[in-house]
């Protein structure tokens, strides 16, 4: 992490820390963005676990591969409780248990 990187488009122009591996990305995500936010943090959408199993699969190779890039992705998780934040939510539901295939209680 010896660099920074500087995403203008955002409207505050801030600077993000620079990850050489995926696992120094998911150290760090472990570390600063696993928590739970709760309906203030969230904007009023209620209680929201980002858990340390979440930041290691948006951490992953496959995950990288469907976003616009590395930096981007990366940025976007330094900023992930933000995006909670200001984002809409369109669709929601209940975490449940996977059985035979589908979804149970």
């Amino acid at each position: 992490m010896g660099r920074t990187i500087e995403i203008s488009t955002l409207k505050d122009n801030r600077e993000f820390l620079y990850f050489n591996t995926f696992k120094e990305a998911e150290s760090w995500g472990k570390n600063n963005i696993a928590q739970t936010l709760d309906n203030e943090k969230t904007n009023g959408k209620g209680t929201i676990f980002i858990s340390r199993n979440t930041i290691e699969k948006y951490c992953s190779e496959s995950a990288i591969r469907k976003s616009a890039s590395k930096d981007v992705h990366f940025a976007t998780l330094q900023l992930l409780p933000n995006v909670i934040h200001d984002g809409v939510i369109v669709e929601s539901h209940e975490d449940f248990l996977k059985k035979d295939g589908g979804r149970s209680p």
